[in-house]
């Protein structure tokens, strides 16, 4: 009788025990699932803007900024690429925010242009100079893109454990037929996780 009572009382606390230390390792199970689903969902920021959500959402964040859509532009503008105008690192910019066919953002470029070529340098240079104090801890390469140098950073998390994406800086010119050339400086940033789905997406139609 005694060891059926100890057996009984044993099995008691076990249960007892367990009817609490089940939903605490629940919690945690939860807990280390929602930080490894936090990591793995960081993305690219542009203007402090992560490259995600939809793409009426990111517009209504960049118009916080004051940065506003081409209404005339966008007129003939695909689906997929939505234009904007407003200031970036003080120069006055034309926006274009690529969105995938969920209308996912996944990616975003400032272009700066004039027909001075200086003045286009000036702007390229300065902003390259800012990318590399910026992301000065991060890998970057110099390139060339259409004879012109170009400049690409390979963003990652705090850690250093996972790819964000791809900042790449680089000038383009543009032969106008009536004579007088063009230049652009193209910021162009990319999200790695938003991007691979671009990429499906393309993919899949094949």
């Amino acid at each position: 009788m005694p060891i059926l009572f100890l057996n009984f009382a044993y099995c008691y606390l076990e249960c007892y025990r367990m009817k609490y230390l089940k939903p605490l390792i629940f919690t945690l199970v939860l807990l280390f699932a929602f930080s490894i689903n936090i990591d793995a969902q960081q993305h690219l920021k542009f203007m402090g803007l992560p490259l995600t959500g939809t793409i009426d959402n990111f517009q209504a964040k960049l118009a916080a900024k004051g940065i506003y859509p081409d209404r005339y532009t966008n007129k003939t503008t695909p689906f997929g690429v939505r234009c904007f105008n407003g200031r970036f690192t003080g120069k006055q910019c034309t926006f274009f925010v690529y969105y995938t066919n969920t209308k996912k953002v996944y990616r975003a470029k400032a272009v700066y242009n004039d027909e001075n070529e200086d003045l286009v340098d000036q702007f390229y240079n300065s902003t390259k100079e800012m990318l590399q104090t910026k992301y000065a801890l991060e890998n970057s390469e110099n390139d060339t893109y259409q004879n012109y140098p170009a400049f690409n950073v390979y963003v990652t998390n705090n850690e250093g454990t996972s790819n964000l994406g791809t900042i790449n800086l680089y000038k383009t010119k543009y032969n106008n037929p009536y004579g007088r050339d063009s230049y652009s400086v193209h910021v162009d940033y990319t999200d790695y996780i938003n991007g691979i789905d671009h990429d499906s997406e393309n993919f899949d139609d094949l």
